[in-house]
């Protein structure tokens, strides 16, 4: 048989954007994998001992290799992928460089298994430690099986910067989903130890989701409408609902011609196409393919070949912004679907599926409290007050029934989340740092989300209160006092709440169960998970604030924020975001009606805190209407 594997010549491989390729097990797993796939299997399984450091094995049912190629293949830059520069400008596959084998083999033992299918027998090659291969004959099934044992050995000293066999599980997991992911027409096995950790079978791309994040996740996600470009772009895949997201990138694979990877540009294109739907810092769950010419995107740009450097980034922008804004403008009945949405399909949109504390102010500016300090005194509320009520007396405002009251707009009497009752407003206290508050009084509610009020200062004013983002303000400030005090306020759990997962997972968790502590939370291990392949915790006490809620989901988020932040001062610098996160999770959220109590305690609450005319995450909380401004709009002034 012709050999088909050559060694590039010397101007060639200097081109190649080369490196040590060998950083710890995932670093095998990827490569081994992409060969697989290269070699046009259609069932790859990996199995994994002691989290890769013992073992890794890759066995797959593709084209195999010949007898006079499987020594070449331990040569560097040795590859049947590449010939010419030609080549390298117009890459489609996921392995080019040549390097893979001969980089693993220089600190590991490799056993190497393969037999293309014109053969009738196959051949074993074996290379310790970068040693000359061994070759012989043997049998074995059409295909090829690697395994690559004690890495590190003959280099100890990389060997002790490999992390537990947990957390090195966890990034070959992240690597096996992600190209387990781009081919849903393939069948995937990964195994740890005795356990099957993941399998996949092969269907369609909504089926591969559903096998690797279940079918709540796959339940939640819209098909991303195809957008075909006349110079072969194509866009396809699925993003979630906006209520689906996440405090990190975790949701987000975005694959360019199968290749899997990272791109600035084309995240911020996805976030973009949802506006304003998902708070800032927040990602959707979203599984993005880009088809385009090989020649219109670099891949040659990192040894880990996860980076690329598009020709026209801002077309792929723009394209991406549209099919995700196109998706979610589709979800609202009415919408249009005809290019990117107008700014009324956004706000059709963003009613259909709100978010806690989604909504951004338009244009930019808001209004601080102390705008509308300083005004009249109480005096002249009570002059004003009064003037009115001789004018509705005489037919005025009121008609000639006079104002008989104060308006009664609700009449529920189930309490809110957020709001504390039976406080008074009758006078300040020494706790009271914003007494314009106090002064306020409630008209009514509107939309079920923002309070109406009257002001007497100045003359009067209109004031217009967002009471999801004033509770957040106000839960916030409190958990930042009691954090002060040493913790925040726990509640022991009636009946425990029970959070599984994954081995990636577990470790961040564990790592962080005394910050956890903390803010509230008491967690306990609680033997291994059949479910999801790591761990199972009972959740024994939570923050007062947030007793009677579900809080794994949060507890999951917050374990991975922690966690990337491992030292105790990035934890530190992390830790205000983290509790407006427990806030926003502990408050009123979309239409609540408030009872006159609820809804004057929660202007109690405001006026004894500061900045509270923002919520934490800087939106504005309180929206100010001059009177002479209303008397201006209706040509009375």
């Amino acid at each position: 048989m012709a050999q088909r594997i050559k060694v590039m010549d010397e101007l060639l491989s200097s081109k190649i954007a080369a490196g040590e390729v060998v950083e710890r097990p995932a670093s095998i797993v990827k490569e081994l994998m992409e060969n697989s796939v290269d070699a046009g299997a259609t069932s790859l399984s990996v199995h994994i001992v002691e989290g890769g450091k013992r073992l890794v094995r890759v066995t797959d049912d593709g084209s195999g290799i010949s007898f006079e190629d499987a020594p070449l293949s331990f040569v560097r830059h040795a590859t049947s992928k590449l010939s010419t520069d030609e080549d390298l400008d117009a890459i489609n596959t996921m392995g080019f460089r040549g390097e893979a084998l001969s980089s693993i083999a220089a600190v590991s033992k490799v056993t190497l298994k393969t037999r293309t299918r014109e053969e009738i027998e196959g051949t074993l090659v074996r290379s310790y430690g970068g040693d000359g291969p061994e070759v012989t004959r043997a049998g074995c099934a059409p295909g090829t099986d690697i395994e690559v044992a004690e890495l590190f050995f003959n280099t100890p000293a990389r060997a002790k910067f490999l992390r537990t066999p947990g957390t090195e599980f966890g990034r070959i997991t992240n690597i096996f989903k992600k190209i387990a992911l781009a081919y849903p027409e393939r069948r995937f096995t990964l195994t740890h130890g005795q356990s099957t950790t993941l399998e996949t079978h092969p269907g369609t791309l909504l089926d591969r989701v559903a096998d690797i994040f279940g079918g709540a996740i796959a339940r939640e996600l819209l098909e991303i409408h195809p957008v075909e470009m006349p110079d072969g772009l194509k866009v396809t895949g699925f993003t979630g609902r906006p209520t689906l997201n996440y405090p990190t990138g975790k949701g987000l694979f975005i694959y360019i011609n199968h290749r899997p990877l990272r791109d600035p540009g084309i995240t911020r294109a996805v976030l973009n196409g949802y506006s304003s739907l998902i708070d800032r810092g927040r990602y959707p769950f979203t599984v993005l393919f880009i088809e385009m010419n090989p020649a219109e995107v670099d891949v040659n740009v990192h040894p880990a070949k996860n980076e690329v450097r598009l020709k026209n980034p801002g077309y792929i922008f723009d394209t991406v912004r549209t099919a995700v804004n196109r998706t979610l403008a589709s979800a609202t009945p009415g919408a249009s679907h005809a290019g990117i949405a107008t700014p009324a399909e956004k706000m059709a949109i963003y009613n259909t599926y709100p978010t806690p504390g989604g909504r951004r102010a338009e244009g930019g500016a808001s209004e601080n409290i102390s705008e509308w300090r300083g005004g009249a005194p109480s005096t002249e509320r009570e002059q004003l007050e009064r003037q009115w009520r001789d004018r509705a007396g005489e037919g005025g405002l009121h008609g000639s029934g006079g104002m008989k009251g104060k308006p009664s707009y609700n009449l529920n009497k189930t309490p809110v989340e957020g709001v504390s009752e039976g406080l008074s407003l009758t006078k300040t206290s020494e706790d009271t740092v914003n007494p314009e508050f106090l002064e306020l009084d409630v008209t009514g509610q509107l939309f079920g989300e923002f309070l109406v009020c009257e002001s007497w200062r100045g003359g009067g004013a209109l004031i217009l209160i967002d009471q999801h983002a004033a509770a957040e303000r106000v839960r916030f400030e409190r958990l930042k006092q009691e954090l002060a005090g040493s913790s925040v306020k726990s509640q022991l759990l009636l009946i425990p709440e029970r959070l599984e997962t994954t081995p990636e997972e577990k470790d961040a968790l564990t790592g962080v169960i005394p910050e956890l502590k903390k803010l509230g939370f008491e967690i306990i291990p609680f033997g291994q998970s059949l479910k999801r392949g790591g761990e199972s915790f009972i959740i024994k006490s939570v923050p007062e604030l947030l007793s009677g809620k579900s809080s794994a989901p949060l507890i999951a988020d917050l374990a991975i924020e922690l966690a990337e932040h491992s030292s105790s001062v990035r934890i530190e610098e992390r830790m205000e975001e983290i509790l407006m996160r427990i806030a926003c999770h502990s408050v009123i959220r979309g239409r609540r009606a408030l009872t006159d109590t609820e809804a004057r305690s929660l202007l109690k609450d405001l006026s004894e805190i500061d900045f509270a005319a923002h919520c934490p995450h800087g939106r504005p909380v309180v929206k100010r209407l001059k009177r002479g401004e209303i008397d201006a709009f209706f040509k009375r002034s």
